[in-house]
């Protein structure tokens, strides 16, 4: 091809972005004008189209009108694209709504030219954000029957469209239909990844979270999860070809899956209230739970083991119903249990939720389930590093929880506050006596677990507190002598020490 056609042709779509009602045809003519009706080009001359249409200033109607052109087939071929360049418009079609760019890839797609299987499952995604169910169930049977994708993938969208899909029967009638289309096809379903598809299935309700949705938003996006999840646990409850005993980890999945949209749900309500300035309990209403508790007695004999799987749904109840009491207990009795490094790894899972869950409370109630948390985690067995794990220490975590508590009660005492209400604060139980239990249980943990502990007091207002709470104290030296000692035992760096020192002697003079 001549080399004056590309640039020929860039010109005339660079003519076509500026129309204001820019439609397929036109674009199309403007392109075959300026090749000339060629019946060949190559892949680069395509490549370098493209990458000029996505950088040419344009609206994204126009954009999107343009790349369809480029993508349409020219008489019964299909123009010439290196992989890169379907690389590069899918990243743009995640980022835009392109609807008729994303309809001409899909018919280069089904038509072979594009064999990446990570391609296919980005359009995939694309479908089912654009809720286009008829292009998604075409691509995912060209894409096994070609060997592209794998029954899981199918299998992982239809649920998608169980999710999201209106018009879709309803999972109660069409699971059944479901699954024995699984069989047929020759994949098991096996518990692995029936937790990998509950896994996937949440994704929508943990985005959701993370953003504060509304109520009424959150509710869409939790009750099309609970339907699934609800019929997933009947079907495998009262399936008798089923032995109910090879899905305990899906059935503890599907379990603390549901804890997750009620605690989801919850936090939606709370949000809510408190925009609104009305009391709200920071925790689920007991009722809630009957029906999670109903169907963990259903199958507690099946999930009861040495491999803690009802301990774990048991401490995810309790933690999530604000009972940290009841959840640090039986936590501990695993941790005396079950020494194993997956034992270990789901043990550190669940302190952290029960930790996170006990912030949940007012700020004068959180410090002492936080603190009784803690003491659990002062054990150096629960946070060695496994034999087959090389990330960072798990003993990291440690370090950011107490971190997040000793925040928290410098709060208590008097951040951005004066110093007389410094001071009564510090002479409640919350200021010198709680804080007293925080340093032995501190200094216990820091000589067992080996870790970085200078987060936890790296800041000038938290020795300030520090120094406000041992001014209170009955003995004040003596508190002082208590809170070096602990410094030392974590061994922080030396400034630390020195802005201890220069709170308490600027004390009397704070404002």
């Amino acid at each position: 091809m001549p080399r004056a056609v590309p640039w020929a042709a860039a010109r005339a779509l660079e003519r076509a972005g500026k129309e204001p009602t820019l439609t397929q045809a036109y674009a199309q003519r403007l392109l075959d004008e300026a090749f000339h009706a060629g019946p060949s080009f190559s892949a680069e001359s395509y490549d370098a189209l493209v990458r000029h249409v996505l950088h040419l200033p344009m609206g994204a109607p126009q954009r999107d009108v343009l790349l369809a052109t480029l993508l349409h087939p020219r008489g019964h071929t299909y123009p010439p694209m290196a992989p890169r360049t379907y690389a590069r418009l899918l990243r743009s079609m995640r980022a835009d709504a392109f609807p008729h760019t994303l309809r001409a890839m899909h018919t280069h797609v089904c038509a072979g030219h594009l064999p990446d299987p990570a391609a296919w499952q980005t359009l995939l995604r694309l479908h089912v954000q654009a809720h286009d169910w008829a292009r998604m169930e075409e691509m995912l049977r060209l894409g096994i029957e070609g060997g592209v994708l794998s029954a899981a993938d199918e299998y992982h969208y239809t649920l998608l469209r169980l999710q999201h899909d209106p018009s879709a029967p309803h999972p109660h009638n069409s699971m059944d239909v479901l699954l024995q289309h699984m069989q047929q096809s020759g994949l098991r379903l096996n518990d692995e990844m029936l937790v990998r598809l509950l896994h996937a299935l949440s994704a929508p309700v943990r985005r959701a979270t993370s953003a504060h949705l509304g109520t009424e938003r959150m509710a869409q996006k939790v009750a099309p999860v609970q339907r699934l999840v609800d019929a997933f646990f009947v079907w495998l409850c009262h399936h008798d070809a089923l032995p109910l005993a090879a899905f305990r980890h899906s059935l503890a999945h599907m379990l603390e899956l549901e804890l997750q949209l009620l605690a989801a749900q919850h936090q939606a309500v709370m949000s809510e209230a408190r925009r609104n300035h009305r009391p709200c309990s920071p925790f689920p209403p007991r009722a809630s739970l009957q029906k999670i508790r109903a169907k963990l007695v259903l199958v507690a004999d099946t999930l009861s083991g040495e491999d803690g799987l009802f301990e774990r749904v048991q401490i995810a109840m309790d933690a999530t119903s604000g009972r940290s009491r009841e959840a640090t207990a039986k936590l501990q009795a695993w941790i005396a249990r079950d020494a194993s490094d997956s034992a270990r790894e789901w043990q550190r899972r669940a302190l952290v939720h029960i930790f996170s869950q006990a912030c949940r409370h007012a700020r004068p109630r959180r410090l002492m389930p936080m603190l009784h948390t803690l003491s659990t985690g002062a054990q150096a067995d629960l946070w060695r590093l496994p034999t087959s794990r090389t990330t960072s220490a798990p003993a990291a975590t440690l370090v950011r929880l107490w971190t997040r508590y000793i925040g928290a009660w410098t709060h208590m005492i008097g951040v951005r506050r004066g110093r007389r209400t410094r001071v009564r604060v510090a002479q409640t139980p919350l200021g010198w006596p709680l804080l007293a239990r925080a340093l032995d249980v501190l200094t216990r943990t820091a000589a067992q677990v080996p870790a970085a502990w200078a987060p936890v007091w790296d800041h000038p207002e938290r020795c300030r507190a520090l120094a406000t709470a041992a001014q209170q104290s009955p003995v004040p030296c003596r508190a002082l002598v208590r809170i070096e000692e602990c410094l030392r035992t974590m061994q922080v760096p030396g400034r630390i020490a020195r802005s201890l020192h220069k709170a308490v002697a600027t004390f009397p003079r704070y404002p």
